[in-house]
């Protein structure tokens, strides 16, 4: 029964429940709920909080590595959001949806970090397989069918032949941002990294041919390629990405020539941003950034409350928990900038992630909160050698001071 049910990874196991909040994690726009139409489906967060309650219950004596900023900045927020929801707004679908994003942000990222202080490593393999499912249906969809699989997914947007393809996500442009999410976790690969990095590339920008995806996709690189320069790898990285862009130049003036990427491209090539921004789709992006952010200023950063939907990541939290809501945000920017080595190079991703989570993302998008577990639980790794390091090096002067000691006697 028990080879049944786990999943045998390199240092641990994988065990159902680990397994069934993994998929929901890396697939969270599968299976629509029939209780609120959305794009992110709960499960993630369900399941994540019963993952916690397990783990509590059943390996407690088990310590946790790392620092905990961010899970007390995560479940402080939440706090203030519950306080805000009970003295200043009304108990709405749109307000519990907005507490509940909250409530994501404190369990998934929690959760997921257990199971890599459980099981001791990325789950590689896993991982693997889901983002060969997504490259898989994404494939199917661009080539030959592109409603395939989509009725298994919330609040699917697929209607326009000239956008890119949905894959396991809910529009295109999540599909290109869900691809930005898994470049974070391919780099941490061990074997076969190249394929997947080049799977998720021609995911992130050719199938899903968006605006926005590839935008955040163009952040990643940049600061990718800074941080790889003067590494064993950092050769073969730049010949990839240049062949890349060769091939989606050529690309680009074939297959992409009458899509709606190829539209915008033309349109900020010929009219600069002025011109993109009269797009109405970019447009409405724009402004919802730009509301978002003047409705919190001219309030003096005083939370707002959910009385509003605003589509804006970062935005969104500003308006809704005001001066509170900082941070969190501060700790989800830190926390994803530990996904390179070089300091430079994290100080850069931070403004960078910072100026793109102000877009229409999700902030409680599982795959976001996943990424963050991993650079947090990588983070507490490299800090626990650090240590081990040192101590060895003290042990070692303190056994060299002895023999010195007992030679002069």
């Amino acid at each position: 029964m028990t080879r049944a049910t786990n999943l045998t990874v390199k240092n641990g196991t994988l065990k159902l429940l680990d397994i069934v909040f993994l998929v929901f994690c890396l697939c969270p726009f599968i299976l629509p709920n029939p209780v609120v139409t959305t794009n992110i489906q709960p499960y993630a967060a369900l399941f994540g909080t019963l993952l916690i309650g397990w783990e509590i219950l059943t390996q407690s004596d088990r310590p946790l590595k790392g620092k905990m900023y961010f899970f007390i900045a995560a479940w402080g927020t939440l706090l203030v959001s519950l306080l805000v929801l009970l003295l200043g707004s009304e108990i709405t679908v749109s307000s519990f949806r907005a507490v509940f994003n909250y409530y994501s942000v404190a369990i998934v990222p929690f959760a997921f970090y257990l199971i890599l202080n459980r099981i001791g490593t990325l789950p590689e393999t896993f991982v693997k397989i889901l983002i060969a499912v997504w490259f898989a249906v994404s494939a199917v969809q661009f080539f030959i069918d592109r409603r395939f699989l989509t009725e298994i997914i919330g609040g699917v947007n697929n209607s326009m032949s000239y956008r890119g393809v949905v894959g396991l996500a809910s529009e295109p442009s999540f599909l290109g941002i869900a691809c930005f999410y898994f470049l974070h976790m391919v780099i941490r690969f061990k074997k076969h990294q190249m394929l997947f990095f080049t799977m998720t590339l021609i995911m992130g920008v050719v199938f899903a041919q968006s605006m926005m995806g590839i935008l955040f996709i163009a952040v990643f690189l940049l600061v990718y390629l800074m941080d790889s320069t003067n590494t064993k790898k950092g050769v073969l990285i730049w010949c990839v990405v240049i062949l890349a862009v060769i091939a989606f130049v050529i690309l680009f003036n074939t297959v992409l020539e009458k899509t709606r990427l190829h539209h915008l491209i033309t349109l900020l090539m010929q009219e600069g941003v002025d011109g993109l921004l009269n797009d109405v789709s970019a447009g409405n992006r724009y402004d919802s950034l730009a509301n978002a952010i003047a409705d919190s200023l001219d309030n003096n950063l005083m939370p707002l409350g959910y009385e509003k939907r605003i589509g804006s990541g970062y935005g969104g939290f500003l308006c809704e928990l005001g001066f509170f809501a900082l941070p969190i945000l501060c700790c989800i920017s830190l926390a994803l900038s530990k996904t390179f080595e070089k300091t430079f190079s994290q100080i850069v991703y931070f403004v960078l992630v910072t100026i793109l989570l102000f877009n229409n993302t999700q902030i409680g998008n599982p795959l976001l909160l996943s990424v963050i577990a991993i650079n947090l639980y990588h983070a507490s790794r490299l800090s626990v050698q650090s240590v081990d390091a040192h101590a060895s090096s003290d042990l070692s002067m303190t056994a060299e001071q002895t023999k010195r000691k007992m030679k002069k006697v």
